[in-house]
């Protein structure tokens, strides 16, 4: 008896009219979407607490991995510290995690 190799490539199925449609925008109407975003939301609120568009690009970054409310109980204790690219280069992994 053989045994048949495990493949770890999940199979490519074909899509049919049951086939869920994908949660992905196509590329072709993403500018289109953030355009109609752009002339509905005049001035766009995020709950991340930030005061550069540095410290808000970080925010950002964080919350991609967590809540907004973590993420700001972490950003409130290292942007006092290190709200620079070069003061969290010289902080370094270690001074980072701490």
């Amino acid at each position: 008896m053989t045994k048949k190799p495990i493949s770890k490539k999940p199979a490519i199925k074909n899509k049919t009219a049951d086939t869920p449609p994908s949660r992905r925008l196509p590329n072709r109407n993403v500018y289109p979407f953030f355009q109609k975003l752009a002339e509905t939301i005049d001035e766009p609120v995020t709950e991340l607490e930030y005061a550069s568009t540095f410290e808000l690009l970080i925010a950002v970054m964080l919350s991609a991995q967590a809540t907004d409310v973590s993420v700001n109980i972490a950003t409130n204790k290292l942007f006092p510290v290190a709200n620079t690219p070069e003061a969290i280069l010289e902080l370094g992994e270690d001074g980072l995690k701490d």
